[in-house]
């Protein structure tokens, strides 16, 4: 779901970008969206929480 609404929903995906830009001291080199476009599962559950806040 978060894919689809990362390509079709701008609001989304400015709120997605803003978490993503906020957890990327911590991800050790991976992008969250770059995680979320490839469906990466070992790590897509540790940004759970930013599609959760994106979607309200």
């Amino acid at each position: 779901m978060a894919r689809e609404l990362l390509e079709f929903s701008p609001v989304f995906a400015e709120r997605m970008g803003e978490c993503a830009a906020a957890l990327e001291p911590y991800t050790d080199g991976w992008s969250l969206l770059e995680v979320v476009r490839e469906g990466g599962e070992e790590v897509l559950r540790r940004g759970m929480w930013c599609s959760r806040c994106c979607s309200r």
